[in-house]
């Protein structure tokens, strides 16, 4: 009997081989046969959404990127491994996230979040090696912002006066909520062109030892915000739209104030009695505006708000420009109401939205550019001279060169950004910059039309011409001139506007009637008429056939809303077609403001004395050219004490103040509205040389904001507070001398200033202060006693070479006030220190470095000694 063996069976060699092969032959058909079906499920549901421009983008994005990338999503997600974003571990007890995790059920039965002061909660944020006490409250009015299992919106608050990156008011949101860097391009933009924009980034976070997907941090509005953006704090108000029906009959003051317009951080408002009566004017100026009794430049920096809307139309979305996302910030230098931008989402064809965007270019503009208006775009839009901005607006944002300067500013932080991103969403594709380069083409198509204007001669006779003309462009035009043979007919001063072609419709004829030579008549077949869209600066000509083919505006005068008062002045000498205004040498008593409009130059002769008297003020939106001489200097002063000061403010221009005299001012003033400085100037550039300053009265005897200056051969004396203050400013000073200053000589912040040869001596309180990232570069600079000679805070730096400091109370102090900000750095070489109290106070983390030599911190916090314990609350007296 035959047994059969136990062992297996063996497998010819080349059997096996074969069957290897296709086993692994099997398993590639098989996997590549998944991708395949994956892959064009992709791009079936990409093109499916592409066509429907409302579907979600974060859907979207992920076809488009199949169908684009096929699966680049591999080396997005190993490019992600490189970034380094902020990681922050939040930490909630148990029944406090239970209270947020019932409030998010509640807002998911309701369909929606009714959120109260009761709702927050106390948290910890724990970063690198700091550990921050925070409330937190869920955020988001609809559902997208909850309705997940994980990566609800949080509103943040931080507490105990600290800040994180910057901000002590933030919200954490999942990156798709804001359409990832849809919003951050958003504020990118804004920043770019000068307007507010927020702090807006992406970050890691863990809550209670959970990782999330990719988070979104967006500043929140508060004073923070404001003085990021370089701007002076004032209110931030909002539109309550549930409670606003903007073209309803105007209401009595007091209910519009409590019902329609609320600010930010009301209960700080109510506390800061200046803060409130910014807030009450800014309010009264809305509502006027409202009822149609002020214009749009009277109430809004026309320039800025203008740009606003364009930069939407450059985005191609425009949920920003809602009356009830829009936030305005009332600047207290200007007076007028500046937009910030927020919660946008989406970048989009222009050509793909039926709405807004053509609203715009179908309004029907109205001869009174003050009438009551239809609506919140409609009281906008109707405004001549806002209208003519906007355009100009979309000349500047629409060129080619613009988005590659934009683009060319944030690429480095675009890409920093994108590979954050990656880590949570490998599969995204940023389309912005096509979109916006798609946008700006369609804006120039609409600034430069085919066509534009056309018209027909209806009669003529003796010099007599009458012709019908009309607008065939979706955008109001401007009939410019009229010629014949070459040369221009006789006709109406006023250019005369063509209103936009109704949607689907042809615009009506409008009658035009001229004086023209009769001699000339012969040649009305060369008649032809130039035109152009309002506002732009590109004509066209076109040749003409022989055929037809609420409540009253306060009493009192608002001097920042008066054009000119020029005329109201016998002594001033006018020069139109040189566009100077003129003071001769004399005598001249004000007893009211003299407001001077852009365009000309203001000029004063040498011996000339400008009494200001019974609060009256200077304002001039012109350059100054003040030219006074050693022996007959200029004088601008206050013989009675109660005249104001001298504003100049967005001057298109250098202005020039020599052998100028500035005595007993004080501040420019009115209801709702104050300076800082007895001479202001603001966004203007100026130079003073072997001036002085005397005896000014306000809080700055001189300030400087958003501005570049020098300062030479002048002097400050005897000044009731501080004497230079500068703001987001770059300027030098050159030999000037600083006497008996009641608070600090030199304070800036946000500036870059050099200074030469420059004597301070007896300042009540520091003789430089440098703050808010400021950069002070010194030399041959002499300090005498003054309290506190040197005091450099919160991330500034200065340099000083050469100098001495003596009989003074303290001489150098590197701190931080702000928590927003970081620690000071002072540097010198070759300074000595006589006769003073206490050299240095040194805080932990800033520095003083003397002659190379590092000296040790020798303070925990100067803060609470030079301004008391309790923040803002100055100290009676310096304890050392």
């Amino acid at each position: 009997m035959l047994l059969k063996s136990s062992r297996p069976a063996v497998v010819p060699h080349r059997l096996r081989a074969l069957r290897g092969r296709w086993g692994l032959l099997l398993k590639m058909m098989v996997g590549l046969s998944v991708c395949v079906l994956l892959l064009g499920a992709g791009v079936r549901f990409g093109i499916f959404l592409e066509n429907n421009s409302r579907a979600s983008f974060t859907f979207r994005s992920w076809g488009l990127s199949l169908l684009k990338y096929r699966l680049g999503f591999v080396s997005h997600y190993v490019r992600s491994l490189t970034a380094q974003p902020e990681r922050i571990d939040i930490d909630i007890k148990h029944r406090h996230f239970a209270r947020l995790a019932a409030k998010r059920d509640e807002a998911l039965a309701a369909g929606q979040l009714l959120a109260g002061d009761d709702d927050w909660v106390p948290a910890r944020i724990r970063h690198n090696d700091r550990v921050l006490k925070v409330d937190m409250r869920l955020k988001g009015d609809l559902p997208d912002h909850w309705e997940a299992a994980d990566g609800w919106s949080y509103k943040v608050k931080v507490e105990n006066g600290e800040t994180f990156l910057g901000m002590r008011r933030f919200a954490l949101q999942s990156a798709w909520t804001r359409g990832f860097l849809n919003e951050w391009a958003m504020h990118r933009l804004l920043e770019h062109v000068g307007l507010i924009g927020m702090r807006y980034d992406f970050i890691d976070v863990s809550i209670n030892g959970k990782p999330q997907s990719v988070y979104a941090i967006e500043e929140n509005f508060d004073k923070l915000l404001i003085e990021n953006n370089r701007r002076r704090e004032g209110p931030i108000l909002r539109f309550d739209a549930e409670q606003l029906s903007w073209n309803a009959s105007p209401l009595p003051p007091d209910v519009f104030l409590h019902t329609r317009v609320s600010a930010y951080q009301a209960d700080r408002l109510q506390a800061d009695p200046v803060l409130r009566q910014q807030y009450l004017t800014a309010l009264s100026l809305l509502e006027r505006f409202r009822a149609g009794h002020l214009s749009v430049g009277e109430v809004f920096d026309l320039d800025r708000l203008a740009l606003f809307f364009a930069c939407f139309d450059l985005l191609g979305y425009h949920h920003a420009t809602h009356l009830d996302n829009m936030k305005l910030y009332y600047n207290p230098i200007t007076g007028r109401c500046e937009p910030i931008g927020y919660d946008n989402h989406y970048l989009m064809p222009l050509d793909a939205l039926q709405g807004l965007y053509g609203a715009y270019r179908q309004l029907h503009l109205t001869d009174d550019s003050i009438a009551p208006p239809r609506g919140w775009y409609e009281a906008l839009f109707q405004d001549r001279e806002f209208y003519t901005a906007y355009v100009q607006a979309l000349e500047r944002i629409s060129q080619p060169q613009f988005l590659t300067a934009f683009k060319d500013s944030v690429q480095q932080q675009y890409e920093q950004k994108l590979a954050i991103l990656y880590r949570s969403y490998p599969w995204y594709y940023f389309e912005g910059w096509e979109i916006m380069a798609q946008n700006q083409q369609a804006i120039r198509a609409l600034l430069e039309p085919a066509g534009g204007a056309e018209g027909y001669i209806e009669s003529h006779e003796n010099d007599q011409l009458t012709l019908q003309v009309r607008n065939t462009h979706c955008m109001p035009v401007e009939l410019e001139s009229v010629t014949m043979a070459g040369h221009p007919v006789k006709e109406s001063p006023q250019p005369l506007i063509l209103q936009s072609r109704p949607r689907h419709a042809t615009s009506p004829y409008q009658k035009v009637t001229m004086v023209v030579d009769a001699a000339g008549l012969p040649d009305l077949q060369n008649l032809k008429i130039t035109w152009r869209v309002l506002g732009a600066t590109r004509s066209y000509v076109q040749s003409i056939h022989a055929h037809p083919s609420g409540i009253e505006p306060a009493a009192e005068q608002d001097i920042l809303r008066t054009a000119s008062t020029m005329e109201r002045f016998g002594f001033i000498e006018q020069d139109p077609d040189a566009r100077t205004i003129r003071i001769p040498a004399g005598h001249y008593a004000l007893g009211e403001s003299l407001v001077v409009p852009a365009g000309w130059t203001f000029l004063c002769e040498p011996g000339a004395v400008i009494d200001l008297c019974d609060q009256a003020m200077i304002i001039s939106r012109s350059p100054l050219k003040w030219l006074g001489t050693a022996d007959r200097p200029i004088r601008l002063i206050s013989s009675d004490q109660g005249g104001q000061g001298l504003f100049v403010t967005d001057a298109q221009g250098p202005s020039i103040c020599e052998y100028v005299i500035f005595e007993g001012l004080d501040a420019p003033h009115q209801a709702g509205w104050l300076l800082t400085g007895a001479v202001t100037f603001h966004e203007s550039p100026v130079r003073f040389d072997h001036c002085e300053f005397l005896r000014g009265r306000s809080e700055d005897t001189l300030n400087i904001v958003r501005s570049t200056f020098d300062i030479e051969q002048s002097i400050f004396y005897d000044t009731a507070a501080d004497a230079l203050d500068a703001d987001f400013c770059e300027g030098n000073l050159t030999a000037v001398a600083f006497t008996n200053c009641g608070n600090d000589a030199v304070d800036v912040s946000g500036t870059l200033l050099r200074m030469q040869g420059v004597s301070i001596v007896n300042s009540g309180d520091k003789g430089i202060s440098a703050g808010e990232q400021s950069t002070v570069i010194a030399r041959e600079v002499v300090i005498r006693q003054t309290e506190i000679a040197v005091a450099c805070k919160d991330q500034s730096r200065i340099d000083w070479t050469l100098g001495q400091i003596i009989d003074c109370r303290v001489g150098f102090a590197p701190y931080q006030k702000k928590s927003e900000f970081g620690p000071a750095q002072i540097v010198t070489q070759a300074v000595t220190l006589t006769q003073i109290e206490q050299p240095y106070l040194v805080e932990q983390k800033s520095s003083l470095t003397m002659d190379g030599a590092q000296i040790p911190a020798n303070r925990r916090n100067i803060k609470d000694l030079f301004y008391g314990v309790e923040y803002g609350k100055s100290s009676t007296a310096l304890s050392l």
